[in-house]
């Protein structure tokens, strides 16, 4: 999965949602079971990058939950980011998938969303 953030305004205490289609669960890279080849990467892609290649340290906290992957930041500031991992499959069909959610936790009416979609798994 690959899920973009784009940020236009610095944010503090945000809290993204990313919900995992059924049928398939989210592989969790800080597991000493998972593969290494399995890891996930963080990556800010926007051009002002004033703060190198680091970018690891933007979200204090990332859970993997059954249904969802939620990513925790207390200050995320103003821009692109990109964050890729690994779902794995286990049941073969067609899912509606919930939109992503972000907001601030204090700030409730700063928030954004994408569209849901459809998710297949095939055999």
């Amino acid at each position: 999965m690959e899920l973009t953030i784009i940020a236009p305004n610095d944010l503090v205490y945000a809290v993204v949602r990313d919900p995992l289609p059924a049928g398939a669960e989210g592989i969790d890279p800080t597991l000493e079971t998972n593969s290494a080849t399995m890891s996930s990467s963080f990556n800010r892609t926007d051009q002002n990058n004033a703060y190198g290649y680091w970018g690891w340290w933007y979200f204090n906290r990332i859970e993997y939950r059954d249904e969802q992957v939620r990513f925790y930041a207390d200050f995320l500031p103003a821009g692109t980011y990109q964050y890729t991992y690994f779902l794995q499959a286990n049941i073969p069909g067609s899912y509606q998938v919930m939109p992503t959610v972000a907001q601030e936790d204090y700030f409730p009416e700063v928030f954004g969303r994408t569209d849901g979609m459809l998710f297949t798994i095939t055999e």
